[in-house]
């Protein structure tokens, strides 16, 4: 049916959501409609879980870093060494 949706919109352009069919048992159905929207509701998920991630990904470095400051190492070298093998490994 999706492929159907699409041969539509290719022919029609956006009035193909608007396209109203009679099913087997007669009631009237907007196919096309129904199948743009959950185009768009996949790809709001999609969106949504892609910022989720980079959000959690960020605030877990923050969190990892601001360890590393409390430990209190005694040079310069050995944090940044921490901090780089937090960051990039871990």
């Amino acid at each position: 049916m999706s492929c159907f949706c699409t041969a539509e919109y290719v022919e029609y352009g956006n009035d193909s959501a608007v396209k109203v069919y009679k099913s087997t048992d007669g009631t009237d159905v907007k196919t096309c409609s129904e199948i743009f929207a959950d185009r768009g509701s996949v790809a709001l998920v999609a969106m949504g879980v892609s910022f989720l991630i980079v959000g959690v990904n960020f605030a877990l470095k923050v969190i990892l870093v601001e360890l590393i400051k409390s430990l209190r190492l005694k040079t310069v070298t050995l944090e940044t060494n921490y901090t780089m093998i937090t960051i990039f490994v871990g």
